[in-house]
């Protein structure tokens, strides 16, 4: 009975009257694009996406395809099955569950115009793709070259893939049957790639451009990639067309505005498919795209977060459009990869809360005093493309009604006469004032306010035993108390009735709840006074988590012997002291994400030459559990493991992480090491005392950031008395994507630490220990991502290995010979000239070259 309250209050508290104030239909709302994320990122991520005002999640293709890790693999696919690295047919209906419970609509990416491109056939498709399409009927014949001012080339030619015969009645009956699939999981729109490129019924006659015509759902959302125009002569005949059938893409007017602001001007006013006669509600805009972002050569790459945000806030507060946001790709762009948060900026959530608040209102554009004024109804967002301070702009036929207004972004109060509408832009150079915003957080749940600024709080009373399990609460200044309800699928820990068990209060605003019972603790919590409360979903449970109103702040550490620091918490439901790692013992630790499966496996292969894989064959070996949810695999064999590990339960799956020994990763990878212990089980082995002089190391500058990037290390033996150089550190210089570093120090392996800045930002954050020294390290602001090595001499970002359409690339930075080993164990040496070779007597499967792991 209590399992069954539990869940029954958690869709209670997450369905509750359209709390997070969504579109109720895709074109109506604005879109997050998941770019990259698996079904199970994405799902995790639902009631922060449904807080941050978004309607809609759009994936990546979800076809089946060869497996590649990079993004354009997606684009790539064999046929029109679902299922590939993103997730299965069952994670895409998780997803789409979940996602309906917040009022967020799913929409897939569906690529029906090519599939993989080799050698084959008439069209020139790929070997492998699925073998009911390997008939030239269902190919257009080859055009390599497009004649863009030609519709009949267009819509025929190849776009570096193989071109599908659209008109064919068996493609459109496996497209549409695909489509139903995707229906039947739960899935709301498809955004269709390449639309532009498949016949519209007019183009010839209604046979030929029977596509659209059989295939579309309009019980579903749908539209369209069609970049520039349907045609380069086209006077907006086509663009309506297209529009009577979907939504369609106005890349010009996004990027117009995006290339605007990036220089620091205003100008731009109406979109260019608006102005040739197509409705706004049948428009998509975006600030920027996976296109113009991961494409070589992206245009919109080299702007910083700042200019996408301003951009954003013009292009999704206009009327009648809809709008897409980029999970812009933080380093690679490898599928599985989350990217930046800055889809959940303060200021682009405001301006989305603002589009939600906006429908059906009127609309004036206006450029007045540098600041761009895009006015509605019920109020306006400013955009200040040169920075912030103090704008008066004209109220544009008295369009905002008169009053005093609060901007979401900093609080700032907006004064709107008749004629003028005056205030003080923040530093993001975007201001978000309406009717209806009163200052508090909308969508997240929040009706208690901040903490009041409280100097009480003596933190030396903010302290988690050993042993305990617990969490902290900063409370908000206008609530009464706290209490805490905890719980997960199968248990409620505080009791199943609501609002839960009282939490301690420990010093001035903070508040402690203490777990009195001996099960692990593994779920969500909500923080509440009885009548305000944390966020509705609930935030993940963190053992030792010190959390605000906005969620986990901080990860409180055991306090030990006395003092603090000890062992590290930041897992749940986790007996750490179980963590031992045998001296001469060869092993990993994982920390398993709770929606995972508990059966865990580890997957290890040597990354070098020839390929060995220590756990035999996909899916590896089962890693014993040792307590809570922390799982250990320990190699039975005798010889020294350098390689790579995955861990899964057989569905869900890490990326490619690399082997640390004693290394404890978390979903994200590698967190810490552990020490080897003196007796035990293992060989009777000694500890690594290797010392290491001669060091490299990487770093992947953060959006935001300055472009002097120093490197602060120091040996942790000896804390900062033996450090390379002071505050603020060595100079790091550009060395392709990364930041490089290469100098002289004698550190014990493991020993060393270190700290990325710019003289002004720093990673990890102040007061916090120094990231793990590896050498060919390569870091980003949240810590060690992988291990980086070269070849002759050559840094691994200099060189690049990539398959596509069944051929393997090489981008070399000098002439060289390399050995490449298979998954058939066999090897062979190829001689490379410097730019990029092509490679294509390979058989198909996993290779190992230079350390990198390519599937073809």
């Amino acid at each position: 009975m209590l399992f069954l309250f539990a869940i029954a209050f958690a869709l209670q508290i997450s369905l509750a009257d359209n709390t997070y104030k969504l579109a109720s239909n895709c074109q109506d709302g604005v879109i997050l694009h998941c770019f990259d994320w698996t079904f199970n990122q994405i799902k995790n991520r639902i009631p922060e996406i449904a807080a941050a005002g978004y309607t809609s999640v759009q994936t990546s293709p979800a076809q089946a395809n060869g497996g590649g890790s990079t993004w354009y693999w997606l684009y790539d696919p064999y046929g029109f099955r679902l299922g590939n690295a993103l997730g299965s047919q069952q994670d895409l209906t998780n997803l789409c569950t979940e996602a309906s419970k917040y009022g967020v609509k799913v929409i897939v990416d569906v690529v029906a115009n090519h599939l993989a491109g080799g050698d084959s056939g008439k069209a020139g498709y790929y070997s492998g793709i699925d073998s009911e399409f390997k008939n030239d009927e269902y190919w257009h014949d080859r055009i390599d070259n497009i004649d863009y001012g030609n519709r009949y080339s267009i819509t025929r030619g190849r776009i570096g893939l193989p071109d599908l015969n659209s008109e064919n009645s068996f493609v459109q009956g496996k497209v549409k049957d695909y489509i139903a699939t995707l229906k039947s999981c739960g899935v709301s729109g498809i955004r269709w790639d390449a639309a532009k490129h498949i016949a519209l019924p007019q183009d010839w006659d209604n046979a030929s451009g029977s596509f659209w015509s059989n295939v579309l759902d309009h019980t579903m959302y749908n539209y369209g990639e069609v970049l520039d125009s349907p045609c380069s002569s086209d006077d907006g005949t086509l663009s309506k067309r297209y529009c009577s059938l979907m939504s369609i893409t106005d890349n010009n007017y996004g990027n117009g505005v995006a290339g605007c602001i990036n220089s620091g001007n205003t100008s731009f006013g109406y979109g260019n498919l608006t102005v040739k006669g197509c409705s706004e509600s049948n428009l998509v805009l975006w600030a920027e795209s996976h296109d113009t972002y991961a494409n070589d050569g992206g245009q919109s790459r080299g702007y910083s977060t700042s200019t996408i945000n301003k951009a954003w806030a013009v292009v999704a507060s206009r009327k009648g459009y809809s709008a897409l946001y980029l999970s812009r790709p933080t380093g690679s762009c490898d599928v599985g990869l989350e990217g930046s948060s800055n889809w959940k900026d303060k200021e682009v959530v405001a301006v989305n809360h603002f589009h939600n608040a906006m429908i059906g209102q009127s609309e004036y554009f206006n450029i007045d005093n540098g600041t761009v004024c895009v006015l509605r109804g019920k109020g306006c967002v400013l955009v200040k493309p040169s920075g912030s301070g103090s704008v008066s702009v004209a109220n544009k036929n008295a369009t905002v009604a008169a009053g005093n207004y609060t901007d979401e972004v900093t609080g700032n109060t907006f004064v709107v006469t008749a004629s003028t509408i005056t205030g003080s832009i923040g530093s993001t150079g975007v201001a978000v004032v309406y009717a209806g915003y009163d200052g508090s957080t909308t969508g997240g749940g929040s009706t208690g306010g901040d903490t009041g600024g409280d100097t009480n709080i003596d933190t030396s009373k903010i302290v988690l035993n050993e042993g305990e399990q617990a969490v902290f609460f900063e409370k908000p200044s206008t609530w009464s108390g706290v209490n805490a309800w905890v719980w997960n699928d199968e248990t409620n820990f505080t009791g199943g009735t609501w609002p839960g068990q009282a939490a301690t209060n420990v010093t001035g605003n903070v508040y402690k709840w203490i777990y009195t019972n001996t099960s692990t603790v593994d779920g969500k919590v909500i923080f509440n006074d009885g009548s305000n409360q944390s966020d509705k979903a609930g935030f993940t449970y963190v053992n030792g988590g010190y959390y605000t109103i906005d969620g986990l702040k901080k990860t409180i550490s055991v306090k030990t012997g006395g003092g603090t620091g000890g062992s590290d918490t930041t897992k749940t439901g986790s007996d750490t002291t179980k963590v031992e790692l045998a001296n001469g013992e060869q092993a990993v630790f994982f920390v398993r994400p709770s929606s995972w499966a508990s059966k865990i496996n580890a997957y290890v292969w040597q990354t070098a030459s020839p390929l060995k894989k220590y756990t035999g064959a996909w899916p590896g070996e089962e890693a014993t559990n040792i307590g809570g949810m922390i799982y250990k695999w320990k190699y039975a064999g005798t010889d020294t493991i350098a390689g790579g590990v995955i861990f899964n339960d057989g569905s869900n799956q890490t990326k490619d992480l690399t082997w640390v020994n004693g290394g404890y990763y978390g979903i994200d990878g590698l967190e810490k090491t552990i020490t080897p212990t003196g007796g035990g089980t293992g060989g009777g082995g000694t500890e690594d005392n290797t010392k290491i002089s001669d060091w490299t190391i990487y770093f992947i500058k953060p959006d935001g950031w300055g472009s002097t990037e120093n490197a602060y290390v120091y040996d942790d033996e000896t804390g900062t008395t033996e450090k390379l150089s002071e505050w603020p550190g060595t100079s790091m210089s550009l060395d392709g994507n990364y930041y490089k570093l290469q100098f002289t120090m004698t550190i014990t392996k493991g020993k060393g630490k270190l700290l990325f800045n710019d003289g002004s930002n720093q990673a990890p954050a102040q007061n916090q220990p120094g990231f793990v020294l590896y050498n060919n390290g390569l870091y980003n602001s949240n810590g060690f991502k992988e291990q980086l090595s070269g070849i002759d001499g050559i840094s691994a970002n200099s060189f690049k290995a990539y398959a596509s359409g069944g051929l393997l690339y090489i981008s070399a930075p000098k002439s060289m010979s390399i050995v490449i080993s298979g998954i058939d164990g066999k090897t062979s040496t190829v001689q490379l000239t410097k730019g990029q070779n092509v490679i294509s007597s390979l058989p198909h499967g996993f290779h190992i070259v230079n350390g990198i792991k390519i599937m073809l």
